[in-house]
């Protein structure tokens, strides 16, 4: 197997929105767990198991869940107890999340699972992996998370999946999970005590969604980058806004990378700061540009709008990674200091936040984009280039 391809989950390692980006490019995928780790996570399983036969009570293991948490459970009923979980929350609505978003979500949730202190088997962790071997993607509804209390409802089609049942996407289509589990000879996974409840009690559909996100943002960043000192040339514009020493004088860090990004890409920018070529050239069509100080606004502040975003990128890729390498269910069982811990580690207030800061910041980044789209087929504004980038003797055929 090309280790460019292998994605592999150990004890100390982390995550990168890069590896999800990968894995999603590569046909060929793999994701691998390495055995040294699995040690730990029987470790884990055992104690569990240990636990439960002693009779202790163990949220939404031998007890209830919510407000039923008072109520106890037989621990040789705690199997059914996950299956029934499973089962109640298959409530979503909407079209389904694009593939690529269900694919993340089962990969971050394994990465989750592995960390060792969710009481999970080694056994659901290799399912999870075949899964993703195999390109079979838990086919997910848009609608029915509730975020607080972790992605409860859509992280129930993931593990109805695992365990053979509702839909999934397979070589591009939406099948049930039990035709593909055949025609491929897997097993339908049966579920151990508090597995259920390990597998939907966390906030890996947010935070895979959000790490695709980022991914497209930040291309889409890159792609900016690259367009802007294209308008430059073409409108004949200054390069001035994007020299070094102007955002020494402002030096947010995201504002002074893209300026120079663009500035490098920007042929003879020297020449271009005092717009010693602004007539020079520029007699198209029978006319002459009139000559302009400064650029227009979407030209000029574009380091400004979109450093904002990038240092919004710089910060939330450490909170999406973050929440990506963390337990996140309830309860958390840490065999190695004999604790089981309730807590509430399915909330999903920091991917929430990263969505609420990137939102506002994306908009202005398609702001920006329409304005110069507008400017550039704009024969007032767009250094004698035809109007609408039409020809003169075609203006009479096209718009």
């Amino acid at each position: 197997m090309d280790s460019e391809n292998l994605i592999l989950i150990k004890k100390d390692s982390h995550l990168k929105i890069e590896d999800i980006a990968k894995f999603h490019r590569a046909s060929n995928s793999k994701v691998q767990i390495d055995y040294k780790l699995q040690e730990k996570i029987n470790l884990n399983r055992s104690y569990l198991d240990d636990k439960i036969n002693s009779g202790s009570d163990i949220y939404g293991v031998t007890t209830g869940f919510g407000n039923s948490a008072s109520n106890r459970i037989s621990p040789n009923l705690s199997s059914e107890l996950q299956k029934n979980l499973i089962a109640y929350h298959g409530v979503g609505v909407g079209p389904y999340l694009n593939e690529r978003d269900c694919k993340a979500t089962l990969l971050v949730r394994m990465n989750c699972n592995a960390r060792g202190y969710s009481g999970v088997s080694w056994e659901l962790l290799q399912q999870m992996g075949r899964f993703l071997d195999h390109g079979i993607t838990p086919a997910i509804p848009e609608l029915g998370s509730v975020g607080a209390s972790g992605d409860l409802t859509p992280l129930s089609y993931l593990g109805a999946a695992l365990c053979g049942e509702r839909n999934v996407y397979y070589n591009g289509e939406i099948v049930p999970t039990n035709q593909v589990l055949r025609q491929l000879g897997i097993a339908p996974y049966k579920l151990k005590p508090k597995e259920g409840l390990a597998i939907m009690n966390g906030t890996s559909v947010m935070t895979g969604i959000l790490a695709n996100t980022w991914d497209q943002v930040n291309r889409a960043v890159d792609v900016s980058c690259k367009i802007i000192p294209l308008m430059v040339e073409v409108m004949k514009g200054r390069s001035s806004p994007f020299h070094s020493r102007v955002h020494e004088l402002k030096p947010h860090p995201g504002q002074g990378r893209i300026a120079n990004e663009i500035y490098r890409r920007i042929n003879n920018a020297e020449h271009r700061l005092g717009r010693r070529d602004s007539i020079e050239g520029q007699v198209e069509y029978g006319k002459a540009e009139k000559y302009r100080i400064q650029d227009s606004y979407s030209i000029r502040c574009a380091p400004q709008v979109l450093g904002t975003l990038a240092d919004a990128l710089e910060w939330t890729k450490g909170l999406i990674e973050t929440e990506m390498n963390s337990v996140n269910d309830n309860p958390l069982i840490d065999d190695e200091k004999d604790l089981i811990l309730n807590a509430g580690h399915f909330y999903g207030g920091h991917m929430a936040m990263v969505a609420d800061t990137l939102k506002p910041l994306v908009a202005n980044l398609g702001a920006l984009l329409e304005r110069q789209l507008g400017i550039l087929i704009d024969e007032r504004l767009n250094g004698s280039i035809p109007a609408n980038l039409v020809a003169k003797k075609d203006l009479g055929n096209n718009s």
